[in-house]
């Protein structure tokens, strides 16, 4: 029982000392047009991402939306792409930190089905967001 402790404590100690592989935070991706949220929606990316990746990340399918305001409709030319006009914020929240924000003029989102909620951005979009917060 004793030799079984010790191996359990120094596989735990060599483990923990290599280090483990990255977790994955919680981050809210918000879409604010004046003062409004207009879309909120979750997403994950490793802990260890860095603004870019962060990105990158908010252009995969959300896993959960909170908010899509009636103001978010599809276009009439595709039902998969909404088209937000004028002056928009989009944020990257981790838990009450801002990880990364950005303001344009107009906004493409995009969905995976007519039906679906998922809304998320391009890469066109997040090619955009990230030059407008300095990368």
């Amino acid at each position: 029982m004793k030799s079984a402790w010790l191996i359990l404590c120094t596989c735990t100690v060599f483990f923990v000392g290599c280090g483990l592989p990255p977790g994955q935070k919680l981050l809210t991706l918000e879409i604010h047009q004046a003062e409004v949220i207009v879309l909120e929606t979750h997403f994950d990316a490793d802990d260890t991402s860095t603004t870019s990746e962060l990105w990158d990340a908010s252009g995969e399918r959300p896993f959960s939306t909170q908010v899509a305001a009636p103001a978010l409709q599809p276009t009439d030319a595709d039902s998969l792409r909404a088209h937000l006009s004028g002056p928009v914020e989009i944020r990257i929240v981790h838990v009450d930190y801002l990880e990364a924000s950005a303001s344009l003029n107009n906004l493409i989102l995009v969905r995976s089905s007519p039906t679906a909620d998922d809304w998320h951005l391009p890469a066109a979009e997040i090619q955009r967001a990230k030059k407008a917060s300095g990368l």
